[in-house]
């Protein structure tokens, strides 16, 4: 599916030991490669041989990431040897919502002269925008 910027995505990891059976229990950690400005959690499980289990993985985007399919990799290593490893790619579609952007709301200017002096008013003072936009002449 598609996530706006700053969403959390929940990506399940499954982790087997394929260690012989006669070796101890493992520990193997899981950690989220990601994109600057984005955050996912770690874990870690410990597993005896042959043994398989499962971690929930959270990745959270950058509340400032633009439209598109960003990969992120997760992977998985056997504490006791560094060469034995695994990694998955999982992709993230990062879709930004189109805001809808409102006409301002003029309103009918009036000024009362008392001389026949010229007068300068504000024409903008009393008309708004609901998003806020600045509003010019």
């Amino acid at each position: 599916g598609d996530f706006e910027p700053g969403s959390t995505v929940s990506y399940t990891a499954t982790v087997t030991n394929q260690d012989s059976a006669t070796c101890d229990a493992t520990t193997f950690t899981l950690a989220a490669n990601v994109p600057n400005g984005w955050s996912a959690n770690s874990g870690a499980m410990t597993l005896i041989p042959g043994e398989t289990q499962s971690i929930t993985m959270t990745v959270t985007s950058s509340t400032e990431a633009t439209d598109g399919t960003y990969n992120i990799v997760i992977n998985a290593k056997h504490s006791a040897d560094a060469s034995l490893n695994a990694s998955q790619v999982v992709s993230v579609s990062i879709v930004v919502p189109v805001t809808e952007n409102n006409a301002p709301a003029a309103q009918n200017d009036s000024v009362t002269l008392t001389s026949k002096d010229p007068v300068t008013i504000d024409v903008l003072k009393n008309d708004s925008d609901p998003e806020g936009d600045t509003l010019k002449v």
